[in-house]
């Protein structure tokens, strides 16, 4: 237990203004000696305490109540929110199971604190990369630089621990006083070797005055916001330096030889103070001085023009004073931060006319250095300066103000106003830090849960098309550091609305982690708009720094132990449990044993999934755990599952704007994919009748041919002979023997027509039953070729005919005739009665002959 000194002592807030020099080492010293034992039990439980509790499921116990009583239950409850149970469970020691390895939260590396150096190096970055730097570039060899690391590591926690009492601290005076407490740490003296100390003096000797501690308190984001917007500024302001130093330098010169030629030099004691000794006592210097007076008074400056560059002179040292120290760019950028849009209008003007004065003064100062100033013309025309003589380069100098409003106390004149100024030209940066999302609204109704204004205020500011947008939890600061100082240099209004986390942190859940869920489940999505990138609206907006921003919900797979069995579970993060344990949501959670978990049990997010099939008994539940680790499902109320359909149509919305999903696309894709089937089917169909009527002409101009060609054997002279019973010339040329009676010549003259027309008939059914190609129709795809070249080839007119059906088998010809595209391969009867797989062949064979 601390004494009342060291309570008192702890107190105190200790920096180098405020203690002497002498007496700084005691003042560290007694810091130290208070916060060691502080400091050596949390770095113990960094090396001691594990990660996490181990999840695991619960076992099962006996339940008097039927199945069917626990589902009429569970869905009652679901329906109404209203429990049998009269000692409902309570949600509020339950976080979400996803959010359980991350209870023992300081022993994480994160981004808090962040350490921020102005002066020559202006710049901010994580603590933890900044040590990470220096064992880096230590020299140190490996084992060195590992017990460097051990130490930076407690040196890590001092100063979170440290830093937990005020949002901004000089990181020199906790670097001193902490490297002093792990010096005389016994812990660590083991690990320490002398070059590691030699190092560790060697970098706090290093470390500027300059330097900042920035942990994660409240107000962090605007101490965060001014030192970036300082870093902005000078970086564009730096040009002018050397500018402003020449045109200051050149004015002077003209003034100092306006001086000589007004005769303020060449006064007698003047003239006498550049002569040497010897020739004092032969010149009469009042003589002198009146000769060489008259001879330069025609080149004197006229008093107005000699007023115009001092005024000049004066605007433009005012304006290098300010931009050439980083400390008076600090005191002059402090004064231009509001908390009320009337303070910011006024402060607005009030630097618009100074930017004009300052163009106005350097345009004027070019003029008179090239002497080229002209009253009559040049005095009209700076006595009516204005803004609208300005560039749109000129404008981008414009130092930018900070309008800072916490949105839980925003006043109702400074909410009707906001739009008005984001709508404006004027580039004012508003700063909304949202410090409640879903019960900072004025209209409440619980049937209809909404999230408030704050929560809304980005997407809205979306719609003004010219102002930049940035939504973010500041979580997510560094991740979004470069789109920070793109919002501040824009010669725009520009709107930053940040989620702290500190509405409903707990000692389980920091604000950091809360912050950060916010995003994660959608409640606060990151997005920004920039519509200085870009000409179209796929580059001016983006939400790739969101997590798994193609998807509805992100999804981890952790850990859990059933008995002996490790389950990997597959989980979602959605707006349920960013709310559960919220008091104002209490109603809309009901945990439930291992023993009542029955198949109707559904997760959340795929219960509110537009695909899902409700069987109007299906319970939707969520995963929590419990401070020993146990896991349980709680049940959430209808009224939750709109609040989380809701969330995911709003987020699905913004994805559509990220052209993810969009279904103005999709909706383009589908009409333009059943156009081109649509189109493809009719020319389908208009090649399959062009086929067939060229098929079916082809077909009847075979045929013609084929009958004419039988008509024509048949027709031809020597049938004729002998269908008449004629005898050729050369048989008639040969006389029948005599010994043959002529009733049986005449029976053979008789018998020999049948027998020639039984011949014809058999060659009839030879020429019928032999494979062949409707060569005429051949469209010379190639495929019967690629079969077998020996037995298909083309003829003169590059079309296929059969050169030899013995070269190849049955099976060529009937797949050459499936693989014809149009149909015109007859595979005819097989020439080897032994093949194998005839019968399928021939059966095959039938569609084609």
């Amino acid at each position: 237990m601390k004494t009342k000194d060291q309570k008192d002592l702890s107190k105190k807030n200790i920096s180098d203004s405020e203690i002497d020099s002498s007496d700084l080492l005691n003042e560290l010293d007694k810091i130290a000696n208070q916060f060691e034992v502080e400091v050596n039990q949390a770095a113990t439980e960094q090396t001691t305490k594990p990660a996490s509790t181990k999840l695991h499921y619960e076992e099962s116990k006996k339940n008097d109540l039927g199945l069917d009583d626990i589902k009429h239950n569970h869905l009652k409850f679901h329906i109404t929110g209203q429990s049998e149970n009269t000692n409902k469970p309570d949600v509020t020691n339950l976080i979400p199971a996803l959010s359980a390895p991350f209870t023992n939260f300081e022993q994480f590396h994160y981004d808090f604190p962040m350490l921020i150096k102005t002066g020559s190096e202006n710049s901010i970055l994580p603590l933890k990369d900044y040590l990470e730097k220096l064992v880096i570039e230590s020299g140190l060899n490996k084992d060195e630089k590992e017990n460097l690391r051990l130490l930076f590591l407690k040196l890590e926690i001092i100063l979170k621990t440290k830093a937990k009492e005020k949002t901004t601290f000089e990181f020199k005076l906790i670097w001193d006083m902490a490297l002093k407490n792990l010096m005389q740490n016994k812990n660590s003296h083991k690990q320490k070797s002398n070059p590691v100390k030699e190092y560790l003096k060697s970098v706090s000797g290093s470390i500027a005055d300059q330097c900042e501690i920035i942990s994660y308190n409240k107000g962090a984001e605007l101490t965060l916001f001014k030192v970036a917007r300082l870093k902005q500024w000078q970086t564009k302001m730096a040009p002018f330096v050397n500018e402003l130093e020449s045109l200051v330098h050149d004015l002077k010169n003209i003034i100092k030889v306006s001086k000589r030629s007004a005769g303020e030099s060449f006064t007698p004691n003047a003239l006498e103070s550049t002569m040497g000794q010897p020739g004092q006592d032969d010149l009469d210097f009042n003589s002198l001085s009146e000769i060489v007076t008259k001879s330069f008074a025609n080149d004197a400056l006229p008093p107005q023009r000699i007023e115009r560059i001092k005024a000049v002179i004066s605007k433009l040292n005012r304006w290098f004073k300010i931009i050439s120290s980083s400390e008076q760019s600090e005191k002059f950028l402090d004064k231009l931060v509001a908390d009320s849009t009337a303070k910011a209008l006024k402060i607005y003007q009030h630097q618009k006319e100074e930017l004009i004065s300052f163009y106005k003064a350097i345009r004027i100062a070019k003029l008179e250095i090239e002497h080229r100033y002209d009253e009559g013309k040049h005095n009209p025309f700076f006595d009516g300066f204005s803004s609208l003589f300005l560039s749109e380069e000129d404008w981008s100098h414009f130092p930018p103000i900070i309008l800072y409003f916490k949105a839980s106390e925003i006043k109702s004149a400074d909410k009707a106003d906001l739009i008005d100024v984001l709508a404006s030209k004027m580039p004012i940066k508003v700063l909304v830090t949202v410090d409640d999302l879903y019960n900072s609204s004025t209209v409440f109704d619980e049937s209809f849960y909404s999230p408030g204004w704050s929560a809304v205020l980005g997407k809205m500011a979306l719609s003004v098309n010219t102002t930049f947008v940035l939504q973010f939890p500041l979580s997510h600061m560094v991740k979004v550091f470069d789109e920070i100082e793109q919002g501040l240099s824009v010669d725009r209004p520009a709107l930053f609305s940040v989620f702290d986390g500190f509405d409903q942190a707990t000692e389980k859940i920091s604000p950091f982690l809360r912050s950060a869920a916010a995003s994660e489940s959608r409640a606060f999505p990151l997005f920004y708009y920039n519509p200085k990138q870009g000409n179209s609206w796929a580059a001016h907006f983006s939400i790739a720094k969101s997590s798994q921003h193609k998807s509805d919900w992100p999804e981890a797979e952790i850990e859990i132990m059933d008995g002996d069995s490790v389950l990997k579970e597959k989980l979602t993060f959605s707006l349920g449990d960013f709310l559960a344990g919220i008091e104002r949501y209490n109603n809309h959670f009901l945990p439930i044993p291992r023993s009542e978990w029955h198949s109707d049990l559904v997760p959340l997010t795929e219960y509110i999934h537009f695909d899902f099939e409700n069987t109007n008994k299906s319970i939707p539940y969520i995963l929590m755990s419990g401070d020993d680790g146990s896991v349980q499902k709680v049940i959430v109320t209808k009224t939750m599952c709109r609040l989380c359909a809701n969330a995911q149509t709003r987020w699905n919305r913004i994805q559509e704007l990220s052209g993810i999903n969009n279904s103005h696309v999709i909706e383009q894709v589908e009409k333009e994919r059943e156009k081109l089937a649509s189109e493809m089917q009719e020319k389908l169909t208009e090649q399959e009748t062009k086929h067939k009527n060229e098929m079916e002409q082809s077909l009847e101009g075979l045929t013609n041919d084929i009958i004419s060609n039988i008509a024509s054997g048949l027709l031809s002279d020597e049938m004729i002979s002998i269908g008449s019973g004629n005898i050729p010339a050369t048989s008639q040329a040969s006389p029948a023997p005599k010994s043959i009676k002529e009733p049986e010549a005449d029976k053979a003259v008789e018998k020999e027509p049948e027998a020639v027309a039984t011949e014809e008939e058999e060659d009839e059914d030879l020429s019928f039953s032999d494979p062949y190609i409707d060569t005429p129709l051949c469209t010379s795809c190639n495929d019967c070729c690629n079969v077998n070249s020996q037995m298909f080839v083309y003829d003169e007119n590059k079309q296929a005919f059969i050169k030899d059906p013995k070269a190849g088998t049955y099976k060529d010809l009937v797949t050459a005739a499936e693989k014809c595209p149009v149909k015109i391969i007859h595979p005819g009867k097989p020439l080897n009665p032994d093949e194998p797989g005839l019968e399928e062949l021939i059966k095959e064979a039938e569609k084609y002959n």
